[in-house]
């Protein structure tokens, strides 16, 4: 916001907003894209959804990626039941958005914990 307020306002004008705009359609457009990769390469059986056992597959991929170990399998369920809006044992790529970003979170999470236990009692 702060960056397209060029008279820092407060409020974006047309002029301001254009650009704004713009620039967050790029980034909803390659999330899209992301997600809709990430649920073809992972949707083993091709019914446009994954499982729960196709959910824990991008997360133990992930986890080998990001080299952190991959969250309890309680934890996956967790997060899989909570996106999983119409309790069809399968998410869409709308429910998938927001469950990737936590899975994320919580991979990256684990390592900063553990980073930052280390650097206090190093």
């Amino acid at each position: 916001f702060k960056k397209y307020d060029k008279n820092n306002s407060g409020t974006m004008n047309s002029e301001e907003l254009e650009p704004a705009y713009a620039e967050l359609q790029k980034l909803i457009q390659g999330r899209s894209a992301k997600i809709r990769a990430l649920l073809k390469k992972y949707d083993k059986n091709k019914d446009g959804k994954l499982s729960l056992s196709e959910f824990k597959l991008l997360a133990s991929e992930l986890g080998k990626q990001e080299g952190k170990k991959v969250p309890a399998d309680d934890q996956l369920d967790q997060v899989f039941k909570k996106y999983d809006k119409n309790n069809s044992g399968t998410m869409n790529s709308e429910e998938l958005e927001p469950a990737y970003a936590e899975l994320q979170k919580l991979i990256q999470g684990r390592s900063a914990k553990i980073r930052a236990l280390l650097k206090k009692y190093d």
